[in-house]
């Protein structure tokens, strides 16, 4: 008898389960649904709950009970810059969204168990909640400190911290009112509001220049400094002269090898050179050999794979490498011999690549030029002419061998989306402008040729069937690009997609809207239709390039992934490649691969989260300032403006009150319930600065 009841509820709870609304529910729950309150019911409940946990029909995880069907992952929490967050599963092709209230107080960086609980659907990501905290990181964030008599306490920058954080007498130290300081979180008292800390590093008064960066480091965690022993490594080396290398490394110092980069830029990895023949072109990238100096699992190399790459702000870079080595012994300075990567291609005049010839090298780059100067010189400046004598018939030759590329890339499909960037100038920390980004014609030609230099590293390493890191960008989903459709037909534009002709198709579409009022709008949301480019062992092609074989191999002294495509490549030009050993080397190449792909994301983050930083410090100077922008989104808290600088600003609802705004869907715009007043994305509008919130890191308008 105690038994058939044991199996009828067993059966009654296995039914809840299956619900589709079901979500994993505590030991009262079921009491509660099952109206058991009495001792002996409850002991038949926990028999029965602990009968489904031993037959392994249920799972007990963090108090609560779950189907051992459920979708239960591990991964590592990220934390947004709002009440949610993500899990990043090793194996999904997409993170796992969680709300603040399904976090259990994870921080980022901590590894967790996720259930889903709601699968992707259209643009909606997988939501799960958190179920279990299995490795915890050290919890620290930044923020304002503010002293009382006896204590004091810290408003942290992070908005997940919804309330102030207390800190002790002891726990104060040597800060000061007002002071921008880094906190460690020690305590989380469950029957008290607020989580006690200690103050472990004051970074300057909470309005000084620098300040926010200085912040913005820590809220992330980077590493700003080196180990003591890759400082005491990178100290040790040193150049080695060319005649050690004889028969080893092909001297290319007498060739009329140059850089082109920006005028602040210190860590030069790549240089050109050409040749031109009577029905072919021969280009050469030559690419500082970082491989050389920095061995696999040296101290060096340990620092740059836990950052993944170097980070760069308006006012300052964290180098993925010491600068021993990144602005003095590896870049490719001007008059100085380096040790190179060199590649040779030779390219038809249809602009295709018909072979390559990868080799190690010395060279003496001849000239450093700079974008604006070379683009100038294309223009026609006769000042400029003299100057670039010498190099100018070599300028020529690649701005032609460029035209014939950029042709064969339209026709094969490749999505130039050039969207609006801020080109941010800080003067002795102070923001002194914000205008648009340049993007000449001498930044599209080095910008090609690396194209085809990554190309061509890739199929190097692909055509001897070994492992490799690929550059891999997936098609975008086909729900997100018939939005996309909707979008441009709901504003006017024609637009149909094909199956297996889409980069092709958006492409040409891309190249009818040039000069259209549009133009950046369209760019810009199509973009945000596209999937994350990352690091991989299988390659799936990268479809905004339209390339089946893409890698990272021209920047090696600020990307960890193009120094492992450099070591495999050398192995292969030494003969060190070890056959038994593929499978094995895979498994490891994948998971850098993962680290890679987080690290660069973060890099990505923090480099858009300074320039929020930088904006807001720039339009403070600006309130009340009148501009004219467009309509460039809508989200539940209010209708986004971007100016012709490309900053931009939110216009919140409650400042819309000459009627109640409803969004159209349909037609992607904000329509006025009684008097019909239409904002649409694309429209021209009159603004005004009204506010600016550093600790929101927003600009806000209102319509004039």
């Amino acid at each position: 008898m105690k038994n058939d009841k044991l199996l009828y509820l067993s059966e009654q709870i296995i039914s809840v389960m299956e619900n589709d609304e079901y979500k994993p529910m505590k030991f009262n729950d079921f009491a509660f649904i099952f109206d058991m309150h009495s001792k002996n019911q409850k002991n038949l409940l926990s028999n029965s709950l602990n009968y489904l946990i031993k037959e392994k029909k249920i799972k007990y995880i963090n108090n609560r009970y779950s189907p051992t069907c459920s979708n239960i992952y591990e991964g590592v929490f990220e934390k947004g810059r709002g009440l949610f967050g993500f899990v990043n599963v090793e194996g999904l092709d997409e993170d796992i969204f969680v709300v603040g209230s399904e976090s259990m107080d994870a921080f980022s960086g901590d590894k967790v168990k996720v259930e889903v609980i709601k699968e992707k659907e259209g643009d909606r990501k997988r939501e799960g909640r958190i179920v279990e905290i299995t490795e915890k990181v050290k919890r620290q964030t930044v923020g304002t400190f503010y002293k009382e008599k006896t204590f004091g306490f810290v408003v942290s920058d992070n908005p997940n911290f919804t309330n102030d954080i207390y800190i002790p007498k002891a726990g104060i130290k040597y800060a000061k009112n007002k002071d921008k300081v880094v906190v460690e979180i020690t305590d989380f008292p469950k029957d008290k509001k607020n989580w006690v800390g200690k103050i472990t590093k004051v970074l300057g008064r909470k309005d000084e220049n620098g300040v926010d960066i200085e912040a913005l480091i820590y809220e992330y965690d980077v590493p700003y400094e080196f180990s003591h022993l890759a400082l005491k490594e990178a100290d040790e080396l040193e150049f080695d002269s060319f005649d050690k290398f004889k028969g080893k490394r092909k001297d290319l110092t007498d060739v009329n090898i140059f850089t082109i980069d920006g005028p602040t830029a210190k860590d030069l990895d790549d240089a050109v050179s050409i040749v031109k023949k009577e029905n072919e072109y021969v280009l050469s990238v030559h690419i500082a050999d970082v491989s050389n100096y920095v061995k696999r699992n040296s101290e060096i190399d340990k620092d740059a794979y836990e950052r993944g790459t170097s980070i760069y702000f308006a006012d300052r870079v964290i180098p993925m490498l010491p600068k021993t080595l990144c602005e003095n012994l590896c870049s490719l300075n001007p008059k100085e011999e380096k040790k190179a990567f060199s590649v040779d291609m030779r390219i038809n005049k249809e602009g295709k690549l018909l072979d390559y010839n990868f080799y190690k090298s010395i060279i003496k780059s001849k000239a450093k030029f700079v974008y604006d100067e070379v683009n100038e010189l294309f223009d026609g400046s006769k000042d400029l002419r003299e100057e670039y004598y010498t190099y100018e018939e070599d300028l020529n030759t690649m701005k032609e061998l460029y035209e014939l590329l950029r042709q064969r890339r339209y026709v094969e499909g490749n999505l130039d989306f050039d969207v609006d960037e801020n080109f941010i100038t800080v003067e002795n920390g102070v923001v002194t402008d914000v205008s648009l980004r340049e993007r000449g014609i001498a930044e599209r030609i080095i910008e090609q040729f690396m194209l085809v230099a990554n190309t061509s590293a890739c199929e190097f390493f692909s055509s001897m069937g070994l492992n490799g890191i690929y550059r891999v960008h997936e098609e975008p989903d086909k729900e997100k690009l018939s939005g996309f459709i909707k979008f441009a037909n709901a504003l006017g534009y024609k637009l149909r997609l094909h199956d297996g002709h889409y980069s092709k198709e958006l492409e040409e579409f891309l190249k009818t809207i040039e000069g259209d009022k549009n133009e950046q709008l369209f760019k810009t949301v199509l973009l945000r239709c596209m999937k994350k480019a990352v690091y991989t062992t299988e390659n799936k092609g990268h479809f905004a390039l339209a390339i089946e074989n893409y890698t990272h191999f021209t920047s090696p002294i600020r990307r960890y992934p193009d120094l492992m495509v450099h070591r495999i490549l050398s192995n292969i030009l030494l003969g060190n490649i070890d056959l038994n050993n593929l499978e094995k080397e895979r498994e490891k190449m994948e998971k850098k691969a993962n680290h890679l792909s987080k690290m660069e994301r973060r890099s990505e983050e923090m480099e858009r989260e300074s320039d929020k930083i930088f904006i807001c410090q720039y339009m403070e100077n600006f309130i009340d300032e009148e501009y004219e922008g467009r309509v460039s989104g809508f989200s539940s808290k209010g209708m986004y403006v971007k100016l012709n600088n490309s900053i931009e600003g939110v216009i919140y609802f409650t400042n819309l009150n000459d009627d109640y705004y409803i969004y159209d869907e349909e037609h992607y715009s904000l329509v006025g319930r009684d008097f019909g007043r239409r904002f649409t994305m694309g429209d021209k509008i009159n603004i005004k600065v009204i506010s600016v919130s550093k600790l929101k890191r927003e600009v806000e308008f209102c319509i004039i």
